[in-house]
């Protein structure tokens, strides 16, 4: 596929370090880990729907402590199977 984009991101110099190390020790680039990263991501995001009005105001409700059922928006995500 043809590269034709370049992105340049901040970064922890201890983080980069131990991912560079762990690319070499799968004989991989870090950039094709990193675009292998970035595609599982696209398709995650992707394949997850939009939220409609009345899980936004439960999320928001969750967030300000108002809604008790659940621990956090990551406990709603799971028990919805959203």
């Amino acid at each position: 596929m043809l590269k034709e984009s370049q992105m340049c991101i901040k970064l922890e110099t201890k983080l980069h370090k131990a991912f560079v190390a762990a690319s070499k020790r799968v004989h991989r680039p870090a950039a094709q880990i990193i675009r292998a990263l970035m595609r599982t991501y696209v398709s995650h995001v992707n394949q997850k729907p939009e939220p409609n009005h009345e899980t936004l105001t439960a999320l928001s409700a969750i967030e300000q402590g108002e809604f008790n059922t659940y621990k956090g928006v990551n406990d709603f995500y799971e028990k919805m199977q959203i």
